[in-house]
């Protein structure tokens, strides 16, 4: 299995509004993949963390609502499936740029990187930069905004399920934590989470947490949420550089 990273810089054919940008650039990707990709597959909730992106961000790190004519701009997309990088970054190529909510966004630059999953070197400690702001379900009203290690938990093992069968105790010791809570507005709704880093230490040594960096943390990963760097991974430079263009502004 490949796990692909890749990071599109952008260029805003005019200005223009988009209060709910990151589900707007969801709706874009998703209309790119229903092209060649089955649409009940990539609905399905078995399957609903097979890809993850970011917001947009402004060339400063802050996620953008509002886009000026000739501004760049840039967001993540990982995947753990080939198919969905290919389709979506044949689509760019051959069109040269995404249109969201009826703005052309001119493709400036993209850099991608692919890993084998099988190459990882098992850890007990990791940096998750959680680019955008993370949520977990809440079987209680409201969704859970904070990276308990009880909930991360849980999320890792239902990832662990899905891809990459484990035995390892997935109870993280959260030795680190800097951020803030943040929301993303969608078109009905305003979610709240948690956008920072953490550093987590493992009872014993695991792959589980490098697959966040391909599919997200949490929930509404394909929606801009979650969106997350495992920092122990490394990338080329290019890739590095624009990664650092992402940081919180």
């Amino acid at each position: 299995m490949i796990g692909i990273e890749s990071i599109f810089l952008l260029s805003s054919s005019k200005s223009a509004v988009i209060m709910n940008s990151s589900e707007a650039l969801h709706g874009a990707i998703y209309d790119a993949l229903k092209k060649k990709l089955d649409t009940d597959e990539l609905h399905n909730y078995q399957n609903k963390s097979i890809f993850s992106i970011s917001p947009l961000f402004s060339s400063l790190g802050r996620i953008s609502t509002k886009f000026r004519k000739g501004a760049t701009y840039l967001f993540r997309l990982c995947t753990l499936r080939e198919d969905i990088f290919q389709v979506f970054r044949d689509h760019c190529m051959i069109k040269g740029s995404i249109t969201i909510q009826g703005t052309d966004f001119h493709i400036v630059q993209m850099e991608s990187a692919a890993i084998k999953l099988d190459s990882l070197t098992s850890s007990q400690e990791f940096t998750l930069n959680f680019i955008s702001p993370v949520t977990f379900r809440s079987s209680k009203p409201g969704d859970i905004p904070v990276p308990y290690p009880e909930i991360l938990e849980k999320y890792f093992k239902s990832i662990s399920e899905l891809y990459i069968k484990e035995n390892s105790n997935l109870y993280p010791l959260l030795t680190f934590l800097k951020g803030r809570t943040q929301p993303i507005r969608f078109k009905k709704y305003l979610l709240i989470g948690f956008r920072g880093k953490i550093k987590l230490k493992f009872p014993q040594p695991t792959v589980i947490p490098f697959l966040s960096h391909f599919l997200g943390t949490g929930h509404n990963c394909a929606r801009g949420m979650g969106n997350t760097i495992v920092e122990e991974l490394d990338v080329l430079p290019p890739l590095q550089k624009l990664r650092k263009m992402m940081e919180d502004g």
